[in-house]
This record gives C-alpha cells, sequence and structure tokens, in this order.
C-alpha cells in the first residue's frame, strides 16, 4: 500500500514539475473564449479516440422514483422513441429524470431542438445535474455552436471541478478553435484528475508541437506512451506531430513502445 501511495505522489509530482501546474482544477479563472454567436466552425483537429459519453445511447438514471418514467426508458432501450417521447412527456416538467430521458428520445429521433429544451429543463429541475449539461454541450458542438457548448462546459465544471470528461471536451472545442493556451490547461487539469490518462499528455504533445516546441512535445509524447496510448497508426500519420517525426528521438520512442 506504501508503496503504491508513493508511486502515485511521484507521478503527480513529475506532473507538476512537467508542466509546471500544482494547482486543482478550476473555473473560476477562465473567461469565455467563444461570444457573438460563435456559430459552424470548422474543426481542423481530428481526435485519436473519441472520449464523449455519447449520446448513442440513452444514460439511465441510477435511481428512477417514479415507475412510469422507468417503464419509459425501458421502451426507449428497446429503440421505440416516438413512444418513449409520449411516455415522457406527461411528466417532464415536474421530474428530471422524466426530461432527462426525453433529452435522449428527442435527440435518437433526430429532433435535436426539442431535445435541447428538454435537458435544458433538467438544468431547471435539478441545477446539480452536470450529465444534462454535459449533453447540453455535445448536441451544441455538433450543431457548430461553440458559444453555447463552451458556457455548458463551463457551466458544469463550476459544480463539478473534477469532471474529467467536461475538461477534455472542453480541451478539445479550444483546440480546434485555436485557442491554445487554453486547450493547454484543460489538459493539464485531465492528468491533475488523472496521472495515468493517455489521451492528455498526447493533446499536449501536439500543441507544444503546433507552436513549435519539438522538445516539448517529444516529452509530452513519451508520458503518453508511458500512459498507454496505443493508437501508432495516428500518430505515424498526425499532421500536427511532422516535425517530431523528423526527429531520432521519435523514432527511438516508436521502437520502445511500438516495436515490430
Amino acid at each position: 500500500m506504501k508503496n503504491s501511495l508513493l508511486l502515485l505522489l511521484l507521478a503527480l509530482l513529475f506532473q507538476f514539475s512537467l508542466y509546471g501546474q500544482g494547482r486543482q482544477p478550476s473555473t473560476t479563472d477562465k473567461t469565455p473564449k467563444f461570444t457573438g454567436g460563435s456559430m459552424a466552425m470548422v474543426k481542423t483537429r481530428t481526435k485519436p479516440k473519441d472520449k464523449k459519453l455519447g449520446l448513442g445511447a440513452p444514460l439511465r438514471p441510477e435511481a428512477i422514483e417514479n415507475e412510469n418514467v422507468g417503464a419509459a426508458f425501458d421502451t426507449m432501450e428497446e429503440g421505440d422513441y416516438d413512444v418513449a417521447i409520449d411516455q415522457l412527456d406527461d411528466y417532464s416538467e415536474s421530474d428530471p429524470d422524466a426530461a432527462f430521458g426525453l433529452g435522449f428520445a428527442y435527440y435518437l429521433e433526430g429532433q435535436t431542438d426539442q431535445a435541447i429544451e428538454a435537458f435544458r429543463q433538467v438544468a431547471v429541475l435539478d441545477p446539480e445535474n452536470t450529465e444534462a449539461l454535459y449533453f447540453l454541450a455535445l448536441i451544441y458542438e455538433e450543431q457548430g455552436d461553440y458559444e453555447k457548448a463552451e458556457g455548458a462546459l463551463l457551466d458544469l465544471l463550476l459544480i463539478e471541478p473534477m469532471d474529467l470528461l467536461a475538461w477534455y471536451e472542453l480541451g478539445f472545442l479550444y483546440l480546434d478553435a485555436g485557442f491554445y493556451q487554453d486547450a493547454f490547461d484543460c489538459f493539464e487539469n485531465v492528468l491533475f484528475i488523472d496521472p495515468e490518462d493517455p489521451d492528455a499528455p498526447y493533446e499536449i504533445a501536439r500543441l507544444h508541437a503546433i507552436s513549435g516546441n519539438t522538445d516539448e512535445a517529444l516529452n509530452a509524447l513519451e508520458l503518453a506512451f508511458e500512459n498507454g496510448f496505443y493508437d501508432e497508426d495516428f500518430v505515424r500519420v498526425d499532421p500536427d506531430l511532422e516535425e517530431a517525426r523528423n526527429t531520432a528521438r521519435f523514432a527511438e520512442l516508436m521502437a520502445i513502445y511500438f516495436p515490430e
């Protein structure tokens, strides 16, 4: 047990010494970057893999008190979204679980505007419901409305500053838009929450490479590999890492972590 705690402490110290950051994640020092209806922004970065919880399948609340709402979730999980909408609509004005399910049902039925309204209703009925804010952000991002996506994620992180997925998604919003320092801060916070996360140091490597800091990019890339980043094919073609790939150290790292 002592050895495990020591390794964890060393890992944390390594993260802080590498990136010069020892503070706890917080949104109190952040101001919104997207203003004036930042719509339909073109993404310039490709994620090595998608870390989203995703809206492809309904997320069922842990404890549903209303039996009829629970039955509606059963209906939705069977794929009968239009029937589930009718079942949930009767309760969505007063029951946050019903409103949450209604948001999923509308989204899966392709009615995104109604899904947004339902998830907003969850936030009214249950202001501490971070999952509704997260899925709102995902829908806004799909629509290209980065301003609203950012707002939902910042609201979420004010409630739960240790939400790894929210920091990760906010980091990609900033990375896509070219706010590299803000993206860097978000991925650092992911590492604070989970020092063994393999994807955050990879994104930090990309940010360093984009900024022309090849040595720092390789340091972060090595940490990503140590943490278990496994997408070898993506690493070998990622345009952001082109300069780093032209170094002897990159070849050495690939030989160590992806031996043929």
